[in-house]
């Protein structure tokens, strides 16, 4: 699939029309489950006294951190450098971002919110259930590729968690900021990834041996 560049004023219509072409492509050639179906169920049997929706939440962003500090450092290929500062920033952003979201969550909804057994778990279980054929070789345009996938994904799942929120009266002033926040920063990682290629191969499927 080509990607055409777009040379004139940014538009983000246009940015995540790009984009979700691209998240079709992956889920009709790869990737057969989407991870906002994934995140509905996994962790079903750990319910308590806490409400898992938010260690899932957590686990989210863990699972989009992991993504991008192991391909900063298996990027390769004559785009090396570009693509290991690239991944290295936003790894970076991603730390804030989750050290922010578990304070604020652990202030409202108690510190079983914050469980590294069970978030450990989850971001497993997304990874394997996403890229479970992932090989380390990859081709590193499809590095980016899938680290776009996940992000249309973040968006996806942000998106809906925020409803999920407001309509149960959860929402406080400074958790909708954050959320928002967090989701404007992800629209801009959205824009760096897909400006770092203008095609990729929309093949993989467990196999890097192409």
């Amino acid at each position: 699939m080509k990607l055409t560049s777009n040379k004139s004023e940014f538009s983000r219509n246009e940015l995540y029309k790009q984009a979700f072409e691209l998240k079709k492509n992956f889920e009709e050639s790869g990737f057969s489950k989407k991870i906002s179906e994934i995140y509905k169920n996994i962790g079903e049997n750990l319910y308590g006294e806490y409400d898992i929706k938010y260690t899932k939440y957590i686990s989210l962003y863990i699972t989009l951190q992991t993504i991008y500090k192991n391909f900063h450092w298996l990027t390769h290929g004559t785009a090396y450098y570009a693509d290991h500062q690239l991944f290295d920033r936003l790894y970076g952003s991603m730390t804030e971002e989750i050290d922010y979201l578990v304070e604020k969550m652990i202030s409202l909804f108690g510190r079983d919110c914050a469980n590294p057994v069970v978030t450990t778990e989850i971001v497993s279980n997304n990874l394997k259930s996403i890229i479970g054929g992932f090989t380390s070789s990859c081709d590193p345009d499809q590095l980016v590729a899938i680290a776009l996938y996940f992000e249309i994904l973040f968006l996806e799942i942000n998106n809906e968690f925020y409803k999920g929120m407001e309509t149960s009266g959860n929402l406080s002033m400074g958790l909708d900021d954050l959320i928002m926040a967090n989701h404007n920063t992800h629209e801009n990682n959205l824009y760096l990834l897909k400006s770092r290629f203008n095609s990729v191969r929309i093949d993989y499927a467990g196999d890097s041996n192409e």
